[in-house]
């Protein structure tokens, strides 16, 4: 539980959200990282808490449903927990394609640097085809 509550004590010092969505952001990285993928059944069975893992799953799916991240405060939040110094790589990639009749198109930069790959930023936007 020590590492969920110094990464909520980072993001409340980074991000002007209220304590329970900083809360579930905590407890989603950590699943992240724990589970090493993005399927939020497995990112939800990391959370540490007492509710029951449906609950933590249904709380996952909540957090992301009609929500969206302003990049312009994501972005100094991810530099400043990371101590990038000297030569990064910027990645750019766009993907298109149909979900039915929906067109999506999803655009992500990314940060490369030494061996990571840092996730840095998405747009994402579907339109009725």
């Amino acid at each position: 539980m020590n590492h969920v509550n110094e990464l909520q004590r980072l993001l409340f010092q980074n991000l002007n959200w209220n304590k329970a969505r900083i809360a579930c952001l905590a407890q989603i990285l950590q699943g992240l990282i724990c589970a090493r993928t993005v399927n939020l059944t497995q990112i939800s069975s990391f959370f540490q808490s007492n509710a029951k893992q449906e609950s933590s799953y249904r709380r996952v799916r909540l957090f992301f449903s009609g929500f969206s991240f302003d990049i312009t405060v994501i972005i100094p939040l991810i530099l400043s927990l990371f101590c990038l110094k000297g030569q990064v790589i910027l990645i750019l990639d766009r993907t298109n394609w149909k979900w039915g009749k929906k067109s999506i198109n999803i655009l992500l930069l990314s940060i490369a640097y030494e061996p990571i790959q840092i996730k840095f930023s998405a747009k994402y936007r579907s339109t009725q085809g």
